[in-house]
This record gives structure tokens, C-alpha cells and sequence, in this order.
């Protein structure tokens, strides 16, 4: 009996080796890695593998005047006295409205985003673009369930797929009346986070440029309103350390352009809303700005551009002996991160041009996680250029990696 058990642990040993032989044979056999994965593949890389490129010049506002508002101090509400407001400012005529909070109070309640129109005229707002608050001429909203959830990554990432998809030219406006408001209201379920992102425009009745008094409130109730003459909650934590991802403030950009190039000879990467200052920063030039001063903000920077979509050119250049194939990849060297990316090199307008994981890209124990969402050809000594609109969704904690990688080199990426 002992024999056939020695003879039996010998034949599995034998098995097991000659199986780590033909795996690493076929690991090492280029391009065999690409019979593994493929677009819309999750992968495990190794970290700070390769070279960070730099933007080929600094990076350029192609916003316009449009201003960014941001909500998210304080992040989670745990003890605030309802109805409590949390953000007020006034707008310009373009501007885009971010907000992204969690209920930590113990119950359900209502969150709203209230517009004032402050001047002696009718005002028309319309939101063309929008994640959850599309406005009917009747006044209602046409909130999205998916832009409410538990986890704020998610709630972050499908609010902005949502925007994305959102076709801004189907706007409608709503008209206000001198010193009335028009409130949106949201419910703002217990331990859940709501994300919201839209785009806006506030003109007079002869079609002129003109502003109102934005401001964020939650109530207990769903149609309960409160003074604009209510101050802020203040968030002390934020106010130690401008640097916090924690913000409320306003912001002069809403759109960025970055160009990089690679060459497939190589393992490089760029990364995208890294942190702006200390050991963890890998800067970018030209990509954070400060906040404006305004009644009862502080100055900050928005750490990781929340809300600031990117428009990333790459150009990428085949510099190998032959024929090059390779993946596009996105990775999350540290903490937890959703990619979202819209393709605006996409000729056949017949595929979906919008990327996204459906698995959260995370970085633990030394071990990367890295998605390929694009895979090109280009001819021996030839360059093709790439365009994707991105931004790091609200409720993700680490920067992204952008990826260009042959698919020889691939093989050496891998952990």
C-alpha cells in the first residue's frame, strides 16, 4: 500500500513540473500571452514596471469660461442637524454642477440642489448634459436609481457613463421668475451615496448671458426649503489640509487636453489624477490649478481633477522590426478605481464608442490590477494616433495608468 502511494506522489510530482515547463514555455513564446486575453480582459501587472512619460507640452484649458462647482465637503454627512446646507455659490452663465455625498446620518432623507434666480428678470436654465436631472417643462426630474448606490465608486462611475451618454442637444429649459427658485430633489438613502454631474446654461429672456444663486441643501422632508442666508457646514478637517480629496470650491476648467507618445520598443505610461503634492505625486505639468476665492470657501486644489475630463491624445509610434500588435491598458497603482473612457478615434460609428470595467481596479499586497480596453495594428515604422475623453470618476481613491504596450512586451508586464 505504501508503495503505490510513493509511486502515485511521484507520478503527480512529475505532472506538476512538466505543467510549469509548457506554461512558461508558453509565456515566454511571443506573442503567446495574446491568446490569454483580449479587450475588455482584467489583468495583474507588476507595480512601478516600466517608464512614466510626461505630457509632450503642458497640458491646455479647452473649457472656455465654464466654471466647475464642486460639492463633496463633507463627503459623508454623520451629525449635521437637518435641514442642513452644505454648498452655496454664485453662477456664471455656463457652468458644471459636481456633486458627490453619503448618507451617514442613521436615515433616510432628501438631498437638493436648489437655483435661485437672484435677478430682476426671467431667467431660462437649461441642463444639457446630465447624469440625473434632466428637467421637464413641468419642473420634474428624472433621477437615475444607478447613480445611488452603496459603494461611491460605483455611484461615481455610473454617473458619469450616464453623462456621457446623455445627449446634450435634447435639452429642455425652465423657466424662473425673478427671486424663485427652482429645487431639485434626490433621495438621499441611509449609507448610500449619491453622484450627480451636469453641465448648464443660464440665459435671459433676449437670450443674454445671466447667473443665479446655486446652493446644495438636505432636508428631512422632500419639499422643505431653507434661507440662502444659511451658512455652509464647515468641514475642519478639510480646512487643515487644503490638500484633502475632500472639496467644495470652484474651479475656472472643466476640460483638459494632454498629448503623449509612445513608442512600442517600450513599457511606458502616463498617468492621469495623481495625487498634486508629496511623496505619491507624479507631476503633470499644467494639470492642477487652485480653486477661486469665493464667500465662505477655502482655496484647494481639486486632488485627482474630479469633474475635469481629460481629452488624452496618443500617438503612438511602431518602432520594431516588424509588424506591431498591442493592448491599451488602464491601470489603478494605488487604491481603488473604476475606468471610464469614451473613444473619440472611433470611425465605425456602428460599435459603442464608450469603455468601461464592469470590475473595480484595485492595488493590494504589491499586485496591480490593469483592464485592456483597446488593441491596434500599426505597420513597421508607422504611428497611429488615438483620442479618448476621460475623467476619474467621483468615489475612486488612486490615480489611473495609461498603458501602451506591444504585445511581446506584454509578456514582461505580466506579474
Amino acid at each position: 500500500m505504501q508503495k503505490h502511494l510513493l509511486i502515485f506522489i511521484f507520478i503527480i510530482t512529475i505532472c506538476i513540473i512538466f505543467s510549469g515547463i509548457y506554461t512558461d514555455k508558453r509565456r515566454n513564446e511571443r506573442p503567446s500571452y495574446a491568446f490569454w486575453v483580449g479587450s475588455g480582459s482584467k489583468i495583474r501587472i507588476k507595480p512601478k514596471y516600466g517608464r512614466q512619460i510626461m505630457p509632450d507640452k503642458e497640458l491646455t484649458k479647452t473649457s472656455g469660461n465654464k466654471l466647475l462647482f464642486f460639492s463633496n465637503s463633507p463627503e459623508t454627512l454623520i451629525d449635521e442637524e437637518l435641514p442642513c446646507l452644505i454648498y452655496k455659490a454664485k453662477s456664471n452663465s455656463k457652468f458644471r454642477l459636481l456633486l458627490h455625498h453619503r448618507n451617514g446620518l442613521g436615515y433616510n432623507a432628501f438631498i437638493n440642489v436648489k437655483f435661485k434666480n437672484v435677478t430682476d428678470k426671467n431667467i431660462n436654465l437649461s441642463i444639457l448634459k446630465s447624469s440625473n436631472c434632466k428637467i421637464s417643462n413641468s419642473g420634474k426630474i428624472a433621477y437615475s436609481e444607478e447613480t445611488i448606490s452603496t459603494d461611491p465608486a460605483l455611484a461615481g462611475r455610473n454617473a458619469f457613463i450616464r453623462w456621457l451618454k446623455d445627449d446634450e442637444n435634447k435639452s429642455e429649459y425652465y423657466t424662473i421668475s425673478p427671486d424663485k427658485s427652482l429645487i431639485l430633489t434626490f433621495p438621499f438613502k441611509n449609507w448610500a451615496t449619491i453622484s450627480s454631474m451636469s453641465d448648464c446654461l443660464v440665459l435671459d429672456e433676449q437670450g443674454k448671458e445671466s447667473s443665479l444663486n446655486l446652493s446644495i441643501f438636505v432636508s428631512k422632508g422632500k419639499n422643505e426649503d431653507i434661507s440662502d442666508d444659511m451658512l455652509p457646514v464647515k468641514d475642519p478637517v478639510v480646512e487643515e489640509n487644503p490638500n484633502s480629496s475632500r472639496i467644495r470650491g470652484i474651479f475656472d476648467y472643466t476640460e483638459l487636453e494632454a498629448n503623449f507618445t509612445y513608442r512600442l520598443s517600450e513599457i511606458a505610461y502616463s498617468e492621469m489624477g495623481s495625487a498634486s503634492d508629496g511623496v505619491y505625486s507624479y507631476p503633470n505639468p499644467g494639470e492642477y490649478k487652485m480653486s477661486l476665492k469665493a464667500q465662505d470657501m477655502y482655496i484647494q486644489k481639486d486632488t485627482g481633477n474630479f469633474g475635469i475630463c481629460y481629452r488624452i491624445n496618443m500617438h503612438i509610434i511602431n518602432d520594431l522590426n516588424s509588424e506591431g500588435n498591442a493592448f491599451i491598458l488602464a491601470s489603478a497603482p494605488g487604491g481603488r478605481s473604476l475606468v471610464v473612457l469614451k473613444n473619440l478615434s472611433n470611425i465605425d460609428k456602428s460599435k459603442d464608442d464608450i469603455f468601461f470595467s464592469d470590475q473595480i481596479l484595485d492595488s493590494t499586497n504589491g499586485i496591480h490590477d490593469a483592464w485592456i480596453f483597446d488593441r491596434i495594428k500599426i505597420d513597421k515604422g508607422k504611428a497611429v494616433d488615438k483620442t479618448y475623453f476621460y475623467t476619474l470618476p467621483c468615489g475612486c481613491n488612486g490615480p489611473v495608468r495609461f498603458y501602451v504596450v506591444s504585445i511581446a512586451n506584454l509578456n514582461l508586464l505580466i506579474r
